[in-house]
């Protein structure tokens, strides 16, 4: 590809008429990129130009070789031409760099805590026996997981436990539940259920955000109930987001079927957005994007700056606040759950045009 080719294919994407096809490739140009820096200056744009338009020489490069010099060309030139970069709290760009890079990704954590009021931390160290409650022992069994077994055929009295994440903290493995259900959740998000299932049904409750998948039982329908929605499995890997703090409940299905409020059932690749009225929308969707976290990734379809903010505040532990009007920006791409937030920020601020001020855990927002 040329360069004069290159820039019209970032030009027309940038004014927002690029087709689907080219839009996959200027983003995955700049999703493979590392080229970002703080506030550069006219001199350094200039020298950025012309240094990496001159590693792209088509006819010494292979196909794969040259897309991947192109990316890098791209990506610095449409950073430096928008002005997709870092407004950081006065000082030194040294000194504003650290304090920026002290604000660390979540980690993998969660804490358990049973009928008695104890809690357990849960990590992949854990191994053994961690309790016994009623006829049902909970077993640690490393980086597999912890699992509910029934060491008994009689019932269990009524328990319930909960599993909880706090900001900035997912499970670091799933809770294998005594039906052999696997639960995996987010940060910011909390799961009661029974330690043994009883009757008829198999429910839980959710708050925040988690990943199911169901062993399936038609006798015994197994029931997510989470604010105004009830979710069942029909043979079943689903992804919900529940939070309150979002203005609908998102149920993604990537296996099976499930069934929203007795009556609407979604199929593999939809997903289903029921709001505050009780209205549902369902819609086509890349499944796999809705359990990117669940991956150690963040990928924003088109996510308005606040949606994607929101993700950030749990993960990050910070504080947003917003300075101009930034309701219209939308946000595509993706990037690393275990990026520092500088490099995740200054992604976000390419894609988005806006500029942040990075003060401790605090992160304004300037339009």
């Amino acid at each position: 590809m040329k360069e004069s080719d290159a820039k019209k294919l970032l030009r027309k994407y940038n004014a927002g008429i690029a087709t689907e096809d080219e839009r996959s490739i200027v983003e995955g140009w700049y999703n493979s990129s590392e080229f970002f820096a703080p506030a550069p200056d006219n001199n350094s744009i200039e020298a950025a130009n012309k240094r990496v338009w001159k590693r792209i020489d088509a006819k010494n490069s292979s196909p794969i070789k040259l897309l991947a010099r192109i990316a890098a060309a791209a990506s610095v030139l449409v950073m430096l031409s928008t002005g997709g970069y870092f407004l950081y709290q006065s000082g030194s760009s040294k000194e504003s760099l650290t304090q920026a890079s002290i604000v660390k990704p979540g980690h993998a954590q969660a804490t358990l805590i049973l009928a008695n009021g104890q809690h357990i931390i849960l990590s992949p160290k854990l191994k053994g026996n961690l309790a016994t409650q009623g006829k049902v022992v909970l077993q640690a069994k490393g980086i597999n997981g912890i699992a509910y077994s029934v060491n008994a055929k009689t019932s269990s009295p009524e328990i319930f436990n909960k599993l909880v994440t706090g900001r900035g903290e997912q499970s670091p493995f799933p809770i294998t539940l005594s039906d052999g259900t696997k639960v995996w959740l987010n940060a910011e998000s909390s799961l009661v259920f029974p330690v043994q299932f009883k009757g008829k049904e198999r429910i839980v409750k959710l708050e925040g955000e988690g990943y199911f998948e169901v062993c399936h039982d038609k006798l015994h329908p197994f029931k997510v109930i989470s604010r105004n929605q009830v979710t069942e499995d029909i043979g079943t890997k689903f992804n919900m987001n529940a939070y309150k703090d979002e203005p609908v409940i998102t149920t993604t299905l990537l296996e099976g079927a499930v069934k929203i409020n007795n009556n609407l059932i979604i199929n593999p690749d939809e997903q289903s957005n029921l709001d505050q009225s009780g209205a549902i929308i369902v819609k086509r969707t890349d499944a796999e994007a809705a359990i990117a976290w669940k991956n150690g990734k963040f990928i924003f379809q088109s996510e308005n700056l606040h949606a994607v903010m929101r993700k950030l505040v749990r993960w990050y532990n910070i504080e947003v606040i917003y300075q101009g009007d930034v309701f219209q920006k939308n946000i595509t791409g993706s990037v690393s759950r275990f990026d520092d937030i500088s490099k995740t920020l200054n992604k976000i601020s390419f894609a988005s045009g806006v500029h942040f001020k990075v003060e401790g855990r605090r992160i304004t927002v300037i339009n």
